[in-house]
């Protein structure tokens, strides 16, 4: 159950968490990719151009967008949401 009556059921984790370890950053692709509420978009321009894989997803529910992003050693990786003017920027449409 939600503690707050906002919230999407896309607040599935903690808003910019790192990973622990590639297990729980594998566990939790495999938990978005089967949720139906996550469609995977196309990024055509990383937010960070640095070389990090990340993977956007939009919420089917609230429409905000999510950014995944693959550890790289000494980074564990993140799961944060991307704000308009973040999306506006770094997407060509």
């Amino acid at each position: 159950m939600k503690s707050n009556m906002n919230e999407c059921e896309c607040e599935i984790r903690e808003e910019g968490k790192s990973f622990k370890g590639w297990s729980d950053y594998y566990d939790f692709q495999e938990k978005i990719t089967k949720n139906s509420v996550f469609q995977e978009i196309p990024v055509d321009k990383p937010l960070y151009n640095i070389g990090l894989e990340e993977k956007w997803y939009k919420c089917m529910l609230c429409e905000k967008i999510w950014r995944l992003v693959t550890p790289d050693p000494p980074f564990a990786g993140q799961w944060r949401k991307i704000n308009e003017k973040e999306d506006a920027a770094h997407r060509n449409d």
